[in-house]
């Protein structure tokens, strides 16, 4: 797909969301939020930036210097009794809403959001020596299948769609990627919003 993308002075890039849940009791994360401003103009930009998930919102005061970039982190954000992002068959994907918003001299410059799950994945090693995992603390059965773009690229969000819900009636709870990986972010989008698991890079 070809899209055209606008701002006024300077854009938000690359917004990432990284969580820590407390595993003990599950009725508290910590949320790290991190992005790029990008000052596409040859003078230097001061504004806002304004994030919010649900009710709870956080700013900083920014200036970005001529024709460069400016890492943005906000760190710390507490969310009590979270709803957490489960795999297929172990609770429900409950996904957030993060929005972004940076503003200069009044004038909104550039406005985004991504979706995102409060989840904590780790790794293990049994007794036998071999690896297992754990998602929010419980124990995984990986149930997962190889999975292959198009050969011509012809994937619709409409047929990825329909293939995860394959997935999932084939009670599995992951896939591995053994092509090009999606020529978008769909296939990454709805395999959190159905629970599924994603193994990147196998091939």
């Amino acid at each position: 797909s070809v899209r055209l993308r606008f701002c006024k002075h300077v854009s938000i890039e690359n917004p990432f969301v990284q969580t820590k849940l407390n595993l003990e009791t599950l009725k508290e994360a910590t949320l790290g939020i991190s992005t790029e401003l990008a000052n596409h103009t040859d003078l230097a930009v001061s504004g806002v930036l304004e994030g919010k998930i649900e009710s709870k919102r956080f700013e900083k005061i920014i200036t970005i210097k001529p024709r460069s970039r400016e890492t943005v982190e906000f760190t710390d954000l507490i969310f009590q009794d979270p709803k957490l992002w489960w795999p297929y068959n172990l609770g429900e994907p409950n996904l957030y809403d993060l929005r972004l918003k940076f503003t200069a001299r009044d004038d909104i410059c550039d406005a985004t959001h991504v979706r995102f799950g409060i989840r904590e994945v780790e790794a293990y090693t049994n007794e036998a020596g071999h690896k297992g995992f754990k998602v929010n603390g419980r124990k995984i059965l990986i149930k997962a299948a190889g999975w292959t773009d198009d050969l011509l690229l012809a994937d619709t969000p409409q047929t990825i769609d329909a293939q995860l819900k394959y997935v999932k009636h084939m009670n599995l709870n992951g896939i591995r990627l053994e092509g090009i990986w999606g020529k978008d972010h769909t296939l990454y989008d709805l395999c959190d919003q159905y629970g599924i698991l994603m193994m990147v890079g196998w091939s």
